[in-house]
């Protein structure tokens, strides 16, 4: 099945809050040692725009020749293309070793929280104004309207 995912620069601002959640999500995830997988990668090419770009330095910087050349090949086919670019990097990153791929976290948990902070919107979000209305209705925790927050951004 394929999903069409938005263009991060046209975002309205109820998209820019469930991404905002989304770089948090991620970010929370790969701080206790996610694995990456071609998924999280294609997510994370879309999430992080042309941040991806620093992404693929990094994997650069710590493969040998012959992957670093079969990379940017696959990468100059996949032009932007955010799934093609997520499984290009998932596969130069299964032949790196695990103490560069440590690094490579830290890399992108930067990106991430360098997105985050530039993904930014004025007032409150449609989303976000339901949200509080459920809160207050229902008189939710912090924690309760967190847990909420989350299985929108899911569904």
């Amino acid at each position: 099945m394929s999903i069409k995912l938005p263009n991060l620069c046209n975002l309205d601002r109820d998209e820019k809050f469930l991404a905002r959640k989304c770089l948090l999500y991620v970010g929370r995830l790969l701080s206790i040692n996610h694995d990456f997988d071609d998924e999280l990668l294609t997510f994370l090419a879309w999430l992080l725009g042309p941040g991806v770009n620093c992404l693929r330095d990094a994997i650069l910087k710590y493969a040998n020749s012959a992957t670093r050349k079969e990379i940017f090949e696959a990468l100059i086919e996949s032009g932007n293309d955010c799934r093609e670019n997520g499984a290009v990097l998932f596969d130069g990153m299964k032949k790196i070793s695990p103490i560069h791929l440590g690094k490579i976290r830290k890399t992108v948990i930067s990106l991430i929280d360098e997105e985050y902070r530039n993904l930014t919107y004025r007032g409150l979000s449609t989303t976000e104004k339901n949200l509080n209305s459920l809160q207050t209705m229902f008189s939710l925790k912090d924690s309760e309207l967190e847990f909420v927050t989350f299985l929108l951004t899911l569904a």
